[in-house]
């Protein structure tokens, strides 16, 4: 590690930039933008169609480093003020009615496992 630059030194940096950034009127649009994959893929498996609802997360949001985040993990890109309600309220729709997969509700198993099946 280079002297001086130490995880802990930029963490107070880190938190002050995060307190004084303006997010009013800001809105989570992290459903959006799997709706964006989903919206391509109705046809197909719902465990691929959920796989690309996932790399559509992944790729199309704004990418947002802070001058201090060392880790480059902001999630800055999935907050925007462009998108209406509706379109909230329609891409949560879609993507729930996907369900969540995960390892408390041991659905991405019992999903790949059947998918493994189906031929």
């Amino acid at each position: 590690m280079i002297k001086g630059w130490g995880v802990m030194s930029h963490l107070p940096r880190l938190k002050s930039e995060l307190a004084e950034a303006n997010y009013d009127n800001y809105h989570d649009i992290t459903n959006y933008y799997r709706y964006l994959g989903y919206r391509e893929h109705y046809e197909s498996d719902p465990l691929e169609a959920k796989a690309h609802s996932i790399a559509t997360l992944f790729t199309k949001h704004e990418k947002h480093v802070y001058e201090n985040d060392l880790m480059a993990g902001s999630i800055r890109g999935c907050f925007f003020q462009t998108h209406t309600d509706y379109e909230r309220e329609h891409a949560k729709t879609i993507v729930n009615s996907y369900g969540q997969n995960g390892f408390w509700t041991n659905v991405y198993h019992e999903m790949h496992t059947s998918f493994l099946y189906k031929r």
